[in-house]
């Protein structure tokens, strides 16, 4: 299971576990209307072919799920689980910035 820890750069308490993603979705399983609407099975507990899957990861590294371990962060009393959002708020910004393109860069490729 994934446990990250980041150094004393980033905000406090910016610790990330798989199980709160793992407890979100199943927290949502039985409701009508999910605010974590990306989050599936497969992106879980994903076969050994599908672990390269970029799909899959967007499913977990997603706004909807950032914000919905927020929500109940404040909600339901789950503090631990904004730990995890900080680090997917991370992840978010990192792929932002990589995946920028640029008029220059079309010149390189």
């Amino acid at each position: 299971m994934l446990n990250v820890e980041f150094g004393d750069n980033l905000p406090t308490g910016c610790h990330a576990d798989s199980n709160h993603i793992v407890d979100l979705y199943h927290t949502e399983a039985s409701a009508a209307l999910k605010e974590a609407h990306k989050l599936m099975p497969s992106a879980l507990n994903p076969r050994s072919t599908e672990k390269t899957s970029v799909k899959l990861a967007t499913c977990v590294f997603a706004e909807s799920t950032r914000d919905c371990l927020r929500f109940y962060s404040a909600h339901d009393d789950k503090l631990e689980w904004i730990g995890t959002a900080d680090v997917i708020t991370v992840v978010l910004k990192l792929w932002n910035v990589m995946n920028v393109k640029s008029v220059k860069d079309r010149g390189r490729l």
